[in-house]
């Protein structure tokens, strides 16, 4: 069945639609709706809007209800009922509720309203809305101001609740902790369109069902696994859920939930609470009209209390906490209203308490918490009940007390609670009421220090530490406020309000559980309670080792100091288990960096890109170089600076591999550009960034000139010689610079044509040559940079004639062909070949490649003799041609290959001419490199060798 909810108006009132007037502002900023409530029957209106809300009661007679509304405010009211009872009707409403009628509306607060509201049978056809929870999750759905959930307590699989029908009905899905809502199904009646979002708006058109799904949560995980930060930087973790339907999503804080356990053995309040091991002890306060002994034992797991031995003195306003295994009950007031120092120990393993050094003086109504396996007992009042500023320490090793630093502010009723060696000090009253203050003690320097301010002044207050949070709950006049208070931000948080609102009552915390026990409830704080009810956050962050890194409640972690922490989340008790993530903190080094290129003092061609390179490395990464990025300036004589680009980082340096170990190898960096500045002169400034820190803690920079340059070109042709008498198949040699040029050769090609008829024909292009040949020679002439300023071609295949052969080399700052030579030169008429395969310049990749091409000896036409006078045709391969290294003989090439291009060029005897040999890499040993591949052939005329060609290719 539907349950009305009896704390509905606190708990909406604690959203912050509080609906106030304010008062003198030149805009009005609330306005009053008016409830006129009437019927034969009682009801109840919920308002509810985008901001907060408030219930109307109605039990009888004609009551008015004024409810200030949120100027623009979203309103929804609503007069659903329980099953088998009456719902309201809206009618007669004016200004903006002028439309609302049926049991419910929705509707923009721009002026003052009225609306009637009726209870009464006859206004209208009935419609009951039976709603069912479903899954292994929980969680509660809220049709308009009513509920029906499956937690706290359970209120079975089928909740209805009743509406006029074609009333417009709001339904807002809510999951518990360690669940999701997975959606709705099954509607009818209007409720038909429901699907996976939470909120679900319609229009009911008769009875109607609608079923939910909760989901429980199987898996918790922490991203990333795990990270590295210097001290002093923070990471922010992700924590994600999945759940029984298979939805993985990221979980975020939320406000909790609260639970109903079994209640205390008997009634009581001004009690103390604190847990070990795995059970939660209940100690002291008012039972029955005086202070009492009675101890209580929960356990959590069978939700059963029991009686244990009895406190040998009857205390009310006492203090207890936990060192050692042992609780330490503290101060209080005994019979007779007199307060006392007395300390007793209680042994839960033999179930006996024994005396223990009292304080210096007596005292009641103080807290007490430990830090490091030290008691400290603050404030609290007099016989005379003024307030204490008083702080104790207790060290159980050597049973006495010391005194500490006192409190700023004198209080009691106070709460308390230590979290990562600190004791903070919440709330509470004094002469001027209750408090709203917290306040945090350092044990190591024996100092106090103002934190955040509670959100509301609460007195007679308690709290509990659970997972590295302060939950701070209730007060006077039976609040049921909930405060969480996260160190690591210093920042309180609000938390879902305990069912029960109540002051004078204890807390205390078990393996992620807040306990609140006992107290007293009522506005005037007048009845005694044994309610038990139990907190589970939401979504809770906790760092293993907070001296190491601390991390908030929105999963931002701060490095602190050296050291790895495991960072933990968990939801309602689920917990990440193996999947929690870990930050490792190391202390930041200055980045090392170098700067090699451009060399300082430089000049650079302006109109044209530069190279800007080094490496960068941060030792005191514990993997990686340390460093994720090289930024690249450029600074002019004025104006601001030019970003130049990123550079590419991770470029493998092995000699700093080797200065720094094998984990900085891959630190250079490189980038082309300044094309675009333009001409004179800069400071080159590179940047790198530390992937510790997140800055860019490094630089190195290099002045640079820019300017114009002028092209001045110098080239020769080595080979061959001027007039030279060549085979038809002859190399190419020489070497083309261009002094203009700032930085290398200023030549990046050379280019061969060749002119039959000793010029006077055009150019035939014969091909590109391999451009950038180590030149010591011209190194000594003219500078270490044109050093590889050497070219390279063979030519083949050209019949017997004079030629001219033309030399073009491009120039880097013409950005042409425009430094040329020519020569003169003869083919042999009688002596010709060609190498066809491989091409000139050629990278031959295959395993095994072909030689072949074709070779003739004319000569042999004026003899008897038959054939292409060529009986022979040796090929070898000469490495790295210039070195001097030997030949390595590759073979005989079989000959008589039939070529009717030569035949036809000089005759049909030389069709035969052609030649071919297989050659396989491996098997002559041929590793990759440069490589002249030789042609000798062997005159059948004059039995010599008497012609060769020559062709180079690179064999990778």
């Amino acid at each position: 069945m539907t349950a009305r909810l009896p704390r509905l108006a606190t708990i909406l009132a604690a959203a912050a639609l509080t609906l106030a007037v304010a008062r003198g502002a030149a805009a009005q900023s609330t306005f009053p709706l008016t409830l006129h409530l009437s019927g034969t029957t009682s009801g109840r209106v919920s308002v509810m809007g985008s901001g907060g809300g408030a219930l109307c009661d109605y039990t009888g007679g004609v009551t008015p209800c004024v409810v200030q509304i949120t100027s623009g405010a979203s309103v929804r009211v609503a007069a659903n009922a329980p099953a088998g009872q009456q719902p309201g009707l809206f009618s007669s409403g004016t200004g903006p509720a002028a439309a609302c009628g049926f049991s419910g509306c929705t509707f923009t607060m721009t002026a003052a309203a009225d609306l009637n509201v009726a209870w009464a049978a006859g206004n209208g056809t009935i419609a009951t809305l039976t709603t069912t929870l479903i899954g292994d999750g929980k969680g509660t759905v809220s049709p308009d101001n009513s509920r029906c959930q499956n937690v706290d307590p359970p209120q079975g699989s089928a909740c209805q609740t009743t509406y006029l029908v074609g009333t417009p009905v709001s339904l807002g899905a809510t999951a518990a902790p360690a669940s999701r809502f997975s959606g709705y199904s099954a509607g009818t009646s209007g409720a038909g369109g429901c699907g996976t979002n939470a909120q679900c708006d319609f229009t009911i058109t008769g009875n109607a069902s609608l079923t939910a799904t909760f989901s429980a949560i199987t898996a918790l995980a922490v991203t990333p696994v795990s990270a590295q930060k210097a001290a002093g930087q923070s990471q922010t973790f992700v924590a994600s859920g999945t759940f029984s339907d298979g939805v993985t999503e990221a979980l975020l804080p939320g406000m909790g939930a609260w639970y109903t356990q079994a209640a205390l053995n008997s009634n009581r309040f001004s009690l103390a609470a604190t847990a070990t091991g795995t059970r939660v002890y209940a100690v002291g306060g008012i039972i029955g009209g005086a202070p009492g002994s009675t101890l209580s034992e929960y356990n959590p797991a069978t939700n059963i209390w029991t009686s244990r031995a009895a406190m040998p003195t009857p205390r009310e306003g006492v203090a207890a906490v936990t060192v050692g295994g042992f609780i330490y009950a503290v101060g209080g007031n005994t019979t007779g209203s007199v307060p006392v120092a007395t300390v007793e120990r209680y042994d839960p393993s033999t179930d006996t308490w024994s005396a223990r050094a009292p304080m210096s003086a007596a005292r009641r109504f103080l807290a007490a918490a430990a830090v490091n396996g030290i008691i400290y007992a603050v404030g609290g009042e007099t016989v005379s009940g003024t307030p204490l500023s008083t702080l104790e320490a207790y060290d159980p090793s050597t049973d006495t007390w010391t005194t500490k630093a006192s409190m700023p502010t004198a209080r009691s009723f106070l709460a308390a609670g230590a979290i990562d060696g600190v004791l903070y000090v919440a709330g509470g009253t004094n002469s001027g009421g209750s408090l709203a203050t917290l306040e945090a003690y350092d044990p190591v320097a024996n100092t106090w220090s103002a934190k955040a301010s509670l959100p509301g002044q609460l007195g007679a207050t308690a709290a509990a530490v659970s997972e590295g949070q302060l939950y701070v709950m209730g007060g006077s006049t039976g609040k049921n406020s909930v405060y969480g208070y996260d160190p690591a931000q210093n920042l309180w948080s609000n938390k879902l309000f305990m069912p029960t609102g109540r002051g004078e009552l204890a807390a205390a915390a078990l393996n992620g559980i807040v306990y609140a026990i006992g107290g007293l409830t009522g506005s005037n704080n007048t009845t005694t309670t044994n309610k038990v009810e139990s907190f589970v956050d939401s979504l809770r962050w906790s760092s293993g080792d907070s001296s190491i890194a601390r991390i908030t409640q929105q999963g931002v972690a701060n490095a602190i100091a050296a050291g790895t922490a495991s960072i933990h989340a968990s939801l309602g008790g689920f917990g990440c288990g193996s999947s929690c993530g870990s930050l490792t903190v190391f202390t930041s080094v200055p980045t090392d960096m170098a700067l090699e290129s451009p060399v300082n003092n430089s000049t650079q061609q302006v109109n044209a890109n530069f190279t800007i390179s080094g490496w960068a490395v941060n030792r005191g990464a514990p993997a990686g170089t340390g460093v994720d990025a090289v930024h690249v300036y450029a600074v002019g004589a004025s104006g601001p600076a030019i970003f130049l680009g990123a550079a590419t980082y991770g470029v493998a340096r092995a000699d700093i591999g080797a200065l720094y170990g094998s984990q900085f190898t891959n630190s250079g960096f490189t980038l082309s550009a300044g094309s675009s500045l333009p001409a004179g002169s800069y400071t080159i400034w590179a940047y790198a960034h530390d992937a510790l820190t997140g800055t860019f803690d490094a630089l190195k920079s290099a002045n640079v000139l820019l300017k114009v340059p002028v092209s001045n070109g110098l080239m020769a042709i080595d080979a061959p010689a001027p007039a030279a008498i060549v085979t038809s198949s002859f190399e190419v040699g020489g070497w083309a610079l261009d002094r203009g040029a700032f930085t290398g050769t200023g030549v990046d090609a050379v280019q061969f044509y060749v002119y039959p008829n000793d010029g006077a024909s055009p150019g035939v292009f014969v091909g590109q040559g391999s451009y950038g040949i180590a030149r010591s020679d011209l190194a000594a002439i003219y500078g270490s940079q044109f050093t590889n300023c050497g070219y390279h071609f063979t030519i083949s295949g050209l019949g017997p004639g004079q030629y001219m052969l033309g030399v073009f080399a491009h120039s880097t700052i013409t950005g042409s062909y425009s430094i040329v030579r020519n020569v003169h030169f003869t083919v042999n008429a009688t002596a010709l070949m060609s190498i066809d395969v491989p091409s000139p310049e050629a990278t031959v990749s295959d395993a095994t490649f072909a030689v072949a091409g074709w070779s003739i000896d004319r000569s042999i036409e004026g003899t008897a003799l038959s054939g292409v006078g060529v009986d022979a045709l040796h090929i070898y391969a000469y490495p790295n041609p210039g070195s001097g290294q030997p030949p390595i003989f590759l073979g005989v090439a079989t000959q008589g290959i039939s070529r009717p291009d030569v035949a036809g060029a000089y005759g049909s005897r030389y069709d035969a001419s052609g030649y071919l040999l297989m050659v396989d890499r491996a098997a002559l040993g041929l590793a990759p490199g440069v490589y002249s591949i030789a042609v000798a052939s062997h005159s059948a005329v004059s039995a010599t060798f008497n012609n060769i060609a020559v062709v180079r290719v690179a064999l990778p």
